[in-house]
């Protein structure tokens, strides 16, 4: 593993296996744009579904309405999360980070 030269400041410093400690230096991707993801799975849901979609029809999913639900940054599960409604808007809620 290559070892970046940091200051403390801007590293995080964690214990590798062998007692040696590493930096890590993310100033670099930091301000980089990522699409982030909350999805309910719903199935079965077929094209026939997608095409008998109206306003204000409600769709049937197995998750349990209690249950946190994973937050993707592509395919890489950064947490989890649980719905929010705050007046007419939906958000979600950090419970747990990975």
């Amino acid at each position: 593993m290559r070892q970046i030269k940091t200051s403390s400041s801007e590293a995080e410093q964690e214990a590798s296996a062998g007692g040696l400690i590493r930096q890590r230096d993310w100033s670099h991707v930091s301000q980089l744009p990522t699409d982030v993801t909350v999805s309910v799975p719903i199935a079965p849901f077929h094209v026939k579904d997608v095409l008998a979609l109206v306003p204000g029809a409600v769709i049937a999913s197995s998750w349990r309405e209690d249950s946190d639900v994973p937050l993707l940054a592509g395919r890489v599960q950064l947490g989890w999360v649980v719905f929010e409604a705050t007046d007419e808007d939906l958000g979600v809620r950090i419970t747990r980070v990975l």
